[in-house]
């Protein structure tokens, strides 16, 4: 009955009028529920939401889960459905949003790789083209395609948000297994927070269908968040976006036929004055302004899967030019597929990057295309069948910039698109670079397919200044530190267990706690007893004779009320 739940108790939506066959609006009653509670539960049914459900603070919201995962529990709106502000510790589980209106979608004809042209349709269909966005409007555009562009969004979003006013960035959200068609998920000004094992259509954000952004005005950066597992189809924009992120974690995910990019890690900087007004962003702001930089550092893209991408495949850059303000990255992009994306399978410009073991394979622009940077290991990538399908300013792998070094990367069967008025300025593998510093050795490259005409296509090729293959004397084997979650909470008295993992060929490990060496602690693991002595900020270093990497958490306690059931919560291992 409505009015007996007790604020923390998890309450029914049924039970503040909710109506789970969707022929009545549930806005209403659904805001009563989460009112009285913070924790509500949607039992099985179809319901409508018009208006935004808003709340300030931590909230539970779950659906209920059906076979195989799917939630049985579906929400019907073209606009956001939940915005949270300040939720920390919030769970949102097992739901699925979907749109009310049915929209105008763009297919694109992927036999044309110059240009692709669109189909225009209307659809609900998973699979099948997504909505337009700004970036498809062209000076060929049709003016059908225009008017679709200047309709409305079309479909629901979860949003999370800070208020300027929050003394504390807001942190630990998990969302978990959502589905939906026409979907966002969104985190703005959060940290250590997770999207993770949930399968939709996106939408039309201006971003991607999942994003975490840190740049509004006075705003922390966010740390540790992570989007982990996730299946994201036909986005208007990217798949999955960073900004203004320290420390993130995209592993795991499949996205595919998303109209910008599959992967990207924001660039530029946003501009404000003394107010917090925005003035512009870009590249570089008005002088006076206070500048607030949206790139990306240390970001590990491991293990992903993606296809069909208007642009790249993994758009991991600062800026949109050339050596315009690099800055260090140190990202791992590391062991994922990038196949048939329209532009580049991976595009980076920071410096102290690692890209390793990535698969690059049949894209429009080349396969690990640009490394504009400096100080980056690019090492035991493949690429395979990659198309040059413009007449300048690619490669199928690139490097620009100082003190790179390339090892055991394999190319094989760059195609050229003969006919498509391509020149002999297109290689195979080049290094551009007015400085000797950059490094190569054991690269191998298999064949070129369709030559330009008017000659033969060089198979290995250097451009100015570049050194001269097999230099790679001294150059250490790269260590990849898969990172720990940066917050670990424990509850006293009971054990909890870090787990470190590496990629590479560690010999050696060592824990430190604040700073000093622990005895006997040379595994990848270490469990800690539950002492309140154990509070402390912990590093795992891992070695070989080349090298080092490592990773570092923080770990609290936090000590149970009297009578309370104590359980531990361990971030670094995944487990909530």
């Amino acid at each position: 009955m409505a009015g007996v739940a007790q604020a923390g108790q998890l309450v029914s939506v049924l039970d503040y009028g909710a109506d789970p066959n969707g022929v009545n609006p549930s806005s209403t009653a659904i805001q009563s529920a989460l009112n009285v509670s913070g924790k509500v539960y949607f039992p099985p049914g179809r319901y409508s939401t018009p208006v935004p459900i808003t709340y300030n603070g931590t909230v539970e919201i779950y659906g209920a889960a059906g076979p195989n995962g799917k939630s049985l529990s579906t929400l019907t709106s073209d606009q956001i459905v939940f915005h949270i502000t300040n939720g920390s510790n919030s769970v949102v589980r097992n739901l699925n949003l979907e749109n009310v209106t049915t929209p105008r979608v763009i297919k694109r004809d992927r036999s044309d790789w110059p240009d692709w042209p669109w189909i225009l349709v209307d659809s609900n269909e998973l699979g099948f083209g997504y909505q337009a966005a700004s970036g498809d409007i062209t000076n060929n555009t049709p003016q059908n395609l225009l008017d679709a562009i200047q309709a409305p969004a079309i479909g629901p979003t979860i949003l999370f948000d800070a208020s300027a006013a929050a003394s504390v960035q807001p942190a630990n959200v998990l969302i978990d297994s959502i589905q939906g068609r026409f979907l966002t998920i969104a985190l703005e000004g959060y940290s250590y927070s997770t999207v993770q094992n949930s399968n939709f259509k996106a939408g039309k954000d201006t971003f991607a269908g999942i994003y975490f952004t840190n740049w509004n005005f006075g705003q922390a950066r966010g740390i540790g968040n992570r989007a982990l597992g996730n299946t994201i189809t036909e986005a208007s924009n990217s798949g999955i976006m960073f900004g203004a992120n320290d420390y993130g974690v995209i592993q795991n995910n499949v996205i595919s036929n998303v109209g910008e990019s599959g992967i990207k890690t924001y660039q530029g900087s946003f501009c404000y004055d003394s107010t917090g007004q925005l003035i512009t962003s870009g590249n570089i702001c008005p002088s006076g302004t206070i500048i607030v930089s949206a790139r990306d550092t240390h970001m590990y893209i491991v293990g992903n899967t993606i296809s069909g991408s208007h642009y790249e495949g993994i758009d991991a850059c600062s800026d949109y030019a050339p050596f315009t303000g690099l800055y260090d990255g140190y990202h791992a992009i590391a062991y994922n597929s990038v196949t048939g994306n329209h532009g580049l399978g991976e595009n980076s410009d920071a410096r102290h990057d690692l890209v390793i073991g990535n698969v690059a394979q049949g894209n429009g622009l080349g396969g690990v295309g640009d490394i504009l940077g400096d100080d980056n290991y690019i090492v035991e990538n493949h690429l395979d069948s990659n198309l040059m399908r413009l007449a300048s300013g690619y490669h199928d792998l690139a490097v620009q910039g100082d003190n790179n070094v390339l090892i055991n990367n394999v190319l094989t069967g760059t195609n050229y698109m003969a006919g498509a008025g391509l020149t002999n300025s297109r290689f195979s593998l080049a290094i551009n670079t007015s400085s000797p510093d950059n490094q190569e050795c054991g690269n191998v490259v298999n064949g070129v397919l369709n030559p330009p005409p008017g000659g033969t296509a060089p198979t290995y090729a250097y451009l100015t200044g570049a050194v001269t293959p097999g230099s790679c004397s001294g150059v250490a084997p790269p260590i990849l530190a898969v990172p720990l979650a940066p917050a670990v909470t424990a509850k006293l008295s009971q054990p909890i267990t870090l787990s470190a993992a590496f990629q590479g060929s560690p010999t050696n490990y060592q824990w430190f706690k604040n700073g000093v060496s622990i005895v006997g602690a040379t595994t990848p693991t270490l469990t800690l007893s539950g002492l309140r002595t154990d509070a402390a900020t912990y590093k795992i270093v891992a070695f070989n004779q080349f090298g080092s990497a490592s990773s570092s958490t923080t770990v609290t306690e936090v000590p149970p009320p009297v009578g309370a059931i104590v359980e531990v919560v361990n971030y670094a291992l995944g487990i909530r």
